[in-house]
């Protein structure tokens, strides 16, 4: 039986979670192609990538989302309300091996705790890697030919 809020949606998560990654100092983007797949938020540094997969249930398929986007990002992890994470928790031997990292977000005040801590990928490839950093800095470029007024 699901531990969450029939009306909470995945996009109910990207708030908190965009502001847990901000106050660390990360830029955040959402959609971001990790080679065939999309990692629902990217948060980035000039020298770190962190992929998050949102999820309000079924933890094993985030677990399998999250850990394909160690193949481009340094970090890994999945997102859940808290009450869903909680049951994970329990499964954390499972996440540690993977290296994947679990976040829970408390809806009522959108606290953000870090229940398992990832580990650096081990999958890391350079080439998905600057496909990913080339996504993110394609969505803010200005096009050359775009005139500004002065």
């Amino acid at each position: 039986m699901p531990l969450t809020p029939p009306k909470l949606l995945e996009v109910d998560l990207i708030i908190p979670i965009s502001q847990y990654f901000q106050d660390k100092g990360y830029s955040i983007d959402l959609e971001i192609p990790v080679y065939r797949n999309r990692a629902d938020m990217m948060a980035y540094t000039e020298t770190e990538l962190v992929a998050v997969e949102l999820k309000l249930r079924n933890w094993k398929r985030a677990l399998r989302q999250a850990s394909y986007y160690q193949l481009g990002a340094d970090y890994s992890y999945i997102a859940m309300p808290f009450n869903e994470a909680f049951e994970v928790h329990k499964k954390r031997k499972i996440l540690k091996r993977e290296r994947v990292g679990l976040l829970a977000v408390i809806m009522d005040s959108y606290e953000v705790r870090e229940l398992v801590q990832p580990k650096p990928s081990a999958k890391k490839l350079e080439f998905i890697e600057g496909k990913i950093r080339k996504s993110i800095s394609k969505k803010y470029m200005i096009p050359d030919d775009l005139e500004l007024e002065e």
